[in-house]
């Protein structure tokens, strides 16, 4: 007999947010793979920094992202804010070029932008230097928006009907 559940997700050797993101506790930069990180996962478990303890990626929380949005796999990690308001595409740099804009990926993207025009949220990716809300309509490029900067987006009634827009609020101060 089955529960229906499905079965717990786990890391495994996918190391990706290891290499994507910073780690401030341990100096570490975005973009260098963390010195800690090993073939069994990561060498300091059960001593690791409090940002490596809160992070989890969507994929190990969200039942219905099958294998193929592990990240490693999809060549991005998923992320959301604590409110919930944005969902964060972070590309892998060293991942093929647009692989986020291929199958199954990307009309995932344009369904789930859907929630921008009933002001429920929206789909930001981050790849390489560039940021793109993501809306069913386009793909909005948000010019010199950086990694901890904020971005809003919305939709506004022209005489054309209306139209998705996107803009960087505020830059983080370095």
């Amino acid at each position: 007999m089955t529960t229906g559940k499905a079965p717990a997700k786990a890391c495994g050797d996918c190391n990706l947010c290891c290499r994507l993101y910073d780690i401030d506790e341990l100096r570490k930069p975005a973009g260098l793979l963390c010195g800690h990180s090993c073939e069994s996962g990561c060498a300091i478990w059960g001593r690791h920094p409090k940002t490596c303890k809160t992070f989890t990626c969507l994929w190990l929380k969200h039942p219905l992202l099958d294998a193929r949005w592990r990240p490693d796999v999809a060549g991005f990690v998923l992320r959301s804010e604590p409110d919930g308001v944005a969902l964060w595409v972070d590309v892998d740099p060293l991942a093929p070029v647009g692989r986020w804009r291929e199958a199954p990926y990307y009309g995932q993207f344009k369904y789930w932008s859907e929630a921008l025009r009933r002001g429920e949220g929206m789909i930001i990716v981050r790849d390489g230097g560039q940021t793109w809300v993501i809306t069913p309509e386009e793909d909005l490029l948000v010019e010199n928006a950086g990694p901890d900067d904020l971005v809003e987006a919305g939709y506004t009634h022209t005489p054309e009907g209306l139209r998705p827009w996107a803009r960087l609020v505020q830059q983080h101060a370095a």
